[in-house]
């Protein structure tokens, strides 16, 4: 929360503690999210009549070019988003060796595969999940929910 507040008023710093935590992934990605919204912003002619930045000063005035602003923001935003993942994703991958993930065969379980009760009626798709996605003794991080310390 602090650091979506910081960020509102242009003020960086927030940033600080992801890229310590990860340095090799978040700072390459704020790097290329940063480049892409400051191009889009210049070359659509976003203007900015202060030394510093954040949605705040565009609302208050201080920009030109309001709506390709928040776009530029917006679309930097995501590419550093999608950046970010993908380099946490290759680390994740280098570090179990590098296993492909295969994925399972669509179609119905056969009877007994699984024993009656195992798995709610409907809980899970077949073929949802892929084999290999979520490694033995990996808990609950694999599946994307967040760990606990």
């Amino acid at each position: 929360m602090a650091s979506l507040f910081m960020g509102m008023f242009g003020i960086s710093e927030g940033a600080i503690p992801f890229a310590a935590a990860r340095p090799a992934q978040v700072i390459p990605a704020n790097m290329l999210g940063g480049a892409v919204a400051g191009a889009l912003a210049g070359m659509a002619g976003v203007t900015d009549a202060v030394p510093h930045g954040g949605p705040i000063v565009a609302v208050l005035g201080a920009v030109g070019g309001v709506p390709m602003f928040f776009l530029a923001v917006a679309v930097g935003t995501v590419v550093t988003a999608l950046t970010t993942n993908a380099l946490i994703d290759i680390r994740e991958r280098r570090s179990r060796g590098g296993v492909p993930m295969s994925v399972a065969p669509v179609g119905p379980v056969p009877v007994g595969a699984v024993p009656v009760g195992a798995v709610p009626v409907g809980a899970v798709p077949v073929g949802a999940v892929p084999v290999g996605a979520v490694p033995v003794g990996a808990g609950s991080a694999a599946v994307g929910f967040p760990r606990v310390r």
